[in-house]
């Protein structure tokens, strides 16, 4: 009977704070089995892509820029302002290089692009992730571990609308710039079926930083929205998208192509989330 367990549980505790810091300075990604996935002196590389949806809640100020007709005077107003953004697509397309740190702690950096799409519009920019994995035990075709992933993403937009209907700045559009980190954690099991076959799954908990800035120039209108003497010069507003805990649930599966490919599909699901994730490795 084979069983293996991690010696000094203390290493994963520091990688697992310091992924966890490093998230609160992005969407959601593909992670793989909850368990270490390399030998020691590994190394991978490996392609991932993934499609995604989340809405997100956004708080904020917006500053309106007035001008008043009578004496050509500018005024500034300042609105409190929360927004839903529903319906965020998102886009992942990466490469990604693994290495084994010890036969029960492996490490990932990806690299690649995502487009993000909302409201009819669409961005395409560079994409960041880094992840560690830790394998708690292994007993036979059954191993317990877990991971600690984060991520990073940013948008632009050419055109947005998020003001309500009792502001007068209802019918201003924008140009939106969207930036958002990512932190998931996930603990599970996986069991290998076969020689070629293995499923995993597990409970994860993710947490979502970011901000959405809105800005208009000021020598520039998109519209003139008249009210009383006043008619909108510009507008500048920024939103935090600070989000509780977001609890969910991952399951996959991963086939061995030969003895050093594989080919994994996982879908994760939340409340507020969900997407389908496709990866190809190879270990070198």
């Amino acid at each position: 009977m084979e069983f293996r367990q991690i010696r000094n549980p203390i290493v994963f505790v520091v990688l697992y704070t310091a992924v966890f810091l490093c998230s609160s300075v992005q969407g959601m990604t593909f992670l793989g089995e909850p368990a270490a996935d390399m030998p020691k002196g590994r190394w991978s590389i490996g392609v991932s892509y993934s499609s995604s949806n989340m809405d997100l809640e956004a708080g904020g100020e917006a500053r309106m820029t007035w001008i008043i007709l009578t004496g050509n005077r500018e005024v500034i107003d300042i609105y409190k302002h929360q927004f839903a953004i529903t319906g965020l697509s998102i886009y992942n397309k990466y490469g990604t290089v693994g290495y084994g740190l010890t036969d029960n702690i492996s490490l990932s950096f990806s690299l690649g692009e995502t487009c993000t799409k909302w409201q009819n519009s669409a961005s395409t920019k560079p994409f960041v992730g880094f992840g560690a994995k830790i394998t708690f035990f292994e007993k036979k075709r059954l191993k317990f571990g877990a991971i600690a992933n984060f991520s990073w993403l940013r948008a632009e937009f050419e055109k947005v609308s998020v003001y309500p209907d009792d502001l007068a700045l209802a019918q201003v559009t924008s140009q939106g710039k969207l930036s958002l980190f990512e932190f998931t954690s996930v603990i599970g099991p996986s069991y290998q079926v076969n020689n070629r076959f293995s499923i995993y799954g597990g409970p994860f908990i993710t947490i979502r930083q970011g901000d959405f800035i809105l800005k208009e120039s000021s020598d520039y209108i998109y519209r003139l929205v008249y009210a009383a003497d006043r008619s909108i010069r510009g507008c500048e507003a920024s939103y935090d998208l600070d989000q509780t805990a977001v609890w969910g649930g991952l399951i996959g599966a991963k086939i061995k192509i030969s003895d050093d490919s594989f080919f994994n599909i996982e879908y994760k699901h939340a409340s507020a989330s969900y997407g389908l994730y496709l990866n190809i490795n190879l270990r070198l």
